[in-house]
């Protein structure tokens, strides 16, 4: 992510989709809410979604766990994992707009002003050129995406990307790690559409982050692994305390700003 303190303007903008040279091509999703750096058989490498400007004090810190000052400019520049470069891709992209605009970059020290070089004809983990933009995996019956992040918001590329789950009848799998936390949309989207939100862990490998069964990769998606008796397994983040303390406390924070 780019925070910065003024709007990406077009000089900005193009400041950053430069950050590939002029090799790559330019291409647009979501009914041009989101900008894609492609390579040359059209292949998504970034997606960089339209900036939010985010006014709510603790806002920042409570979707990255970072304290930004606002009010702050959120640019999302979002790599696949299906081309080894596309990382710094997105750094390189982020990285100018902050040196551009004022800033920081999220992660930490994420960001850069390299120019980044994509080979010619890159294949490892190749996906199709019409393939939606960042997945980082894509079977006959799953799309997966990996989300690095504190809290996984219902973003426009998300709600594109589950979209594009549907019309394709495939289920959507988000992996995130263990402390990620989900918006309250991205939940309810969860519920609604076929999706499975996959956590990784230590002990089991993975699991289901609303049921807590057991995941494991099996014929080209995540799905529970059964016990002896043909039940689903059930993660130890799940079972009872072992001081036997099953109780549990949800704390809700609610604030309204004028």
């Amino acid at each position: 992510m780019a925070l910065t303190l003024q709007m990406p303007d077009t000089a900005a903008l193009l400041a950053g989709l430069y950050a590939g040279g002029p090799d790559l091509l330019l291409g647009h999703a979501s009914e041009g809410a989101v900008l894609q750096l492609r390579a040359g058989d059209g292949r998504a490498l970034t997606s960089i979604e339209a900036p939010l400007f985010l006014q709510v004090p603790g806002e920042t810190e409570r979707l990255l766990n970072t304290k930004i000052q606002t009010p702050v400019w959120w640019t999302e520049a979002r790599a696949t994992t299906a081309v080894d470069e596309a990382g710094r891709l997105a750094g390189s992209v982020a990285g100018r707009l902050t040196a551009v605009l004022g800033g920081t970059t999220w992660p930490p020290g994420a960001g850069h002003t390299d120019v980044v070089s994509i080979p010619d004809g890159v294949t490892a983990h190749a996906v199709s050129p019409d393939a939606p933009a960042a997945a980082d995996i894509i079977t006959e019956k799953a799309i997966v995406v990996i989300q690095d992040r504190p809290v996984v918001a219902a973003t426009t590329w998300l709600t594109d990307i589950i979209r594009t789950a549907v019309e394709v009848e495939r289920e959507l799998q988000i992996v995130t790690p263990p402390g990620t936390r989900l918006t309250l949309p991205t939940r309810t989207l969860l519920d609604r559409m076929p999706t499975r939100w996959v956590v990784r862990d230590v002990h089991c490998g993975y699991y289901d982050g609303l049921t807590g069964a057991v995941l494991h990769w099996h014929e080209g998606h995540f799905t529970p692994l059964l016990d002896n008796n043909g039940k689903p397994q059930l993660a130890d983040a799940y079972r009872p305390q072992p001081d036997g303390n099953s109780h549990r406390q949800l704390l809700l924070a609610d604030s309204v700003y004028e």
